[in-house]
């Protein structure tokens, strides 16, 4: 197994990545519709947009693939940062560079690859926009350029700041470790303790502007019975598939968590009561009508939604809400 070599300019590679943000903080809808339109796209089992760190690669955004981070010395995608160009494998056992790599002879067992460098406006290569399949396949020239195309997009999103919410200067003012440790590492999403941190600083920051604070759950309907049924593999990817629905329903000013396994909680700036409602039965159709997929699995899945009376939020605080959302659902 080959190692990736370490760019001329790691170091202001890295101070670049470091100072964007992007580290361990939650996935967002504008990268998500990246990955999984390029997953439909190419036919691919995974598609990716992987930030190369340190020591690690960590992914942005993750359609298909139940982890989300790797040892960087075992990535694909360092080997097309230190390339700074398209890398594609057909065949990873045929590749002297992949062939014995852990992720290729044993889970996930990779087989394909192909990743172009995502880039900052000045030209950082930050890592990639890659995909990922269990089977050897050819990647053509119109391939490549269509991949190149799909990463372009990622680092125009980059280049575009998200809105300025209090969520977004929270993930600011916490360092990288932080901010791992606030999130739910498989679902990118906050976790019991980030939810806590987002809705202390979004209950100052609504009542200063003098905006409601909307709040509502999600849950997944029988999750015990579908981890019985599929493995609690396949089931976090339908967790991930939960939340990624919910998102696109809800502004980008919004921020997601799970108080527990399969109980979401969204806290949204800016909204009502009424205004969440309002929006319930077109996500409550979503759901019907979308399918969640994993390993060739198509699941349609059942998420009960409900919206918070926002006096029973004032009435408890926020530790109270949240350790009753615990035990409630």
């Amino acid at each position: 197994m080959l190692i990736p070599e370490t760019p001329a300019n790691e170091g202001a590679r890295l101070a670049a990545l470091k100072g964007l943000g992007l580290m361990y903080s939650p996935a967002e809808a504008r990268f998500d519709r990246v990955t999984r339109l390029a997953r439909r796209h190419f036919n691919v089992a995974v598609s990716l947009v992987s930030l190369v760190h340190e020591s690690c690669q960590w992914f942005k955004s993750n359609q298909g693939l139940s982890a989300c981070a790797t040892p960087r010395e075992l990535s694909f995608c360092g080997h097309a940062v230190a390339m700074d160009n398209t890398l594609v494998v057909p065949n990873a056992l045929e590749d002297s560079r992949f062939a014995d790599n852990p992720l290729v002879v044993l889970d996930p067992k990779i087989r394909f690859y192909a990743g172009h460098p995502i880039r900052d406006d000045q030209g950082h290569a930050l890592g990639t926009l890659c995909l990922l399949d269990y089977a050897p396949r050819g990647f053509s020239m119109q391939d490549r350029q269509d991949l190149s195309d799909y990463a372009a997009w990622v680092s125009l999103l980059i280049a575009q700041a998200p809105p300025n919410s209090a969520a977004r200067r929270l993930v600011f003012s916490l360092s990288e470790n932080e901010r791992a440790a606030l999130l739910e590492p498989m679902l990118g999403v906050w976790n019991k303790g980030g939810l806590r941190a987002v809705l202390d600083v979004e209950t100052v920051d609504t009542a200063l502007k003098g905006v409601p604070l909307g709040l509502m759950t999600f849950e997944l309907a029988d999750l015990s019975g579908l981890c019985m049924r599929f493995g609690s593999e396949r089931v976090v990817e339908f967790r991930r598939f939960t939340h990624a629905l919910v998102r696109e329903h809800l502004p980008d000013s919004s921020s997601l968590g799970e108080v527990r396994d399969g109980l979401g909680l969204a806290v949204c700036p800016g909204l009502s009561v009424s205004d969440l409602r309002e929006r319930l039965p077109a996500l409550s159709a979503a759901f019907r009508q979308f399918t969640a997929e994993s390993k060739g699995i198509q699941v349609n899945l059942e998420c009960r939604i409900n919206v918070l009376d926002r006096a029973i939020f004032n009435a408890e605080g926020i530790d109270a809400l949240l350790d009753s959302l615990s035990s409630i659902y």
